[in-house]
């Protein structure tokens, strides 16, 4: 709320991954990037992912559509947004992305 010598302000959960289905330590987010209107998270993970809905590995770009952070950071649409296995990434980690659709 305020910068300076005496900077004060507060903190929030904005998303929490196991709302998704993401409850392993290899299923950490990594990366993220928050869609322009921010209704759509787009995430990148520690490791391999099984959200329930979705299976990924550690190079996709796993988009969560439809998003409203809270108590309940549930997405109506999880995709693959980025498949790392058809790249030249197939075994790194994204660890910092940035989405943009003009």
């Amino acid at each position: 709320t305020s910068l300076g010598e005496n900077t004060s302000g507060y903190f929030a959960l904005y998303f929490d991954g196991s709302d998704i289905g993401l409850n392993t330590p290899q299923e950490d987010v990594w990366g993220v990037a928050v869609g322009g209107d921010q209704a759509d998270l787009f995430l990148t993970l520690a490791g391999d992912f099984d959200t329930g809905t979705l299976i990924g590995n550690t190079p996709d770009i796993l988009a969560c559509q439809g998003f409203v952070s809270g108590n309940d950071s549930a997405c109506g649409i999880q995709v693959i947004l980025f498949d790392g296995a058809v790249s030249s990434v197939s075994s790194e980690k994204l660890d910092g992305i940035d989405v943009s659709f003009e």
